[in-house]
């Protein structure tokens, strides 16, 4: 059996996840089992906004997700001063052992991007959540990772 985690389209929508799997990338990356987490919620919110989300199943998709991710960080580093900006940077070099590292089927280049790509995305929504959150802006993370 391969570990995997996954969103589910379904109304109200569910995050499965293998335990193993993220027990496997907490050992890579402190963050990196929070990132799993961080990236499947946001295909909830994917799936809840269709008209401001990609297309489900294509690499534009799992970025945006990435993207999504991201958001949340820059959230938590907004309120959790004994987050680091080292932990941000920690998350973005596990998002790209994330799959390719345990060369797990659900997760190639193909389908979810380069390292480039997804540690990218990630950074995008975190400096924009961060951004928006110090200056007490409004923010709409799906435009943001759109």
């Amino acid at each position: 059996m391969q570990t995997n985690a996954f969103a589910s389209p379904t109304n109200p929508g569910y995050v499965y996840y293998d335990v193993i799997l993220l027990n496997i990338f907490d050992g890579i990356n402190t963050f990196a089992d929070d990132f799993i987490l961080a990236h499947e919620t946001g295909h909830q919110v994917q799936f809840d906004n269709p008209s401001q989300s990609y297309q489900p199943g294509t690499k534009l998709f799992e970025l945006q997700a990435d993207c999504l991710a991201g958001t949340y960080f820059g959230h938590l580093k907004f309120t959790n001063p004994a987050f680091m900006p080292g932990d941000a940077v920690g998350i973005a070099l596990g998002v790209c052992g994330i799959g390719l590292a345990e060369n797990l089927g659900w997760a190639t280049t193909a389908d979810h991007g380069t390292c480039e790509q997804r540690a990218g995305a990630f950074a995008i929504g975190y400096l924009a959540a961060f951004t928006a959150y110090s200056n007490q802006q409004p923010f709409n993370p799906l435009a943001t990772c759109r």
